[in-house]
């Protein structure tokens, strides 16, 4: 409807209907990592875990969007829309997220560490100890701050890399894997709760990823036919075309 009227009130309706439509969907997704997540160990919790679930998403959706500008772009399509400017702000962003995902994650880590309660520390010592002829996850443990902050945040935190279509959308690649090793780290080693379950890192785990992966490809392809890839109605469109970082 933008697009076609070109009217501004479509574009102010749309960003009062946001405004709600935030606040349904931090609930819902908040009760979505402790049902999905939390619930698989049933005897622990943290009221953070809906944030850091938030702030993963928001570096695999930035990824996301990187990866696909780029592959559109090679495609053909967005030429002249998209300029190294905004290769240089989503990589900010992404950037951003990276930093924001590990605040969070660490706050949950030193609030839990400090009290010290056998409750609450016994998420994260499934997640590093071992028991009886069970390997442990402590390697995981470490390669995840690792692969998904430390690594990132030295790379990301250059200018150049940014602004580096190449660059910047292999660190996309290089997040969205360890995003999904944050994942499994997360939900494995408890699918078998009460009982310890080591890591056992397979095809079949990388199988159902792609196979998930595809299908929300597959959407996305098919939803692209039937709309613009640039919002010719949208009033800010100018303003955007001629964004420049500084």
């Amino acid at each position: 409807a933008q697009d076609e009227h070109k009217d501004a009130k479509v574009t102010i309706k749309m960003g009062k209907i946001s405004a709600g439509a935030m606040f349904f969907f931090a609930v819902t997704l908040t009760f979505a990592a402790f049902d999905w997540m939390m619930s698989l160990e049933y005897a622990w919790f943290s009221t953070i875990f809906g944030l850091i679930y938030f702030a993963g998403g928001v570096v695999g959706i930035m990824a996301s969007l990187i990866i696909a500008t780029t592959v559109l772009q090679s495609r053909g399509y967005l030429k002249g829309a998209i300029t190294t400017e905004h290769y240089h702000d989503m990589g900010k962003l992404l950037f951003a997220f990276v930093i924001f995902w590990t605040y969070v994650s660490f706050s949950q880590f030193i609030l839990i560490r400090y009290p010290d309660i056998p409750e609450e520390t016994g998420w994260f010592l499934t997640r590093w100890s071992q028991e009886g002829n069970v390997k442990d996850w402590s390697c995981w443990s470490l390669a995840v701050p690792l692969f998904h902050f430390a690594l990132p945040f030295i790379i990301l935190m250059s200018r150049h890399v940014k602004r580096n279509k190449i660059a910047v959308t292999f660190m996309a690649v290089w997040l969205l894997c360890a995003s999904y090793m944050h994942m499994y780290w997360e939900i494995m080693p408890t699918v078998k709760y009460p009982a310890f379950a080591s890591p056992n890192f397979g095809a079949v785990d990388v199988l159902i990823v792609l196979g998930m992966g595809l299908i929300f490809v597959a959407g996305f392809i098919f939803n692209l036919k039937n709309v613009n890839l640039i919002p010719v109605g949208d009033p800010r469109l100018q303003e955007s075309l001629d964004f420049q970082n500084y």
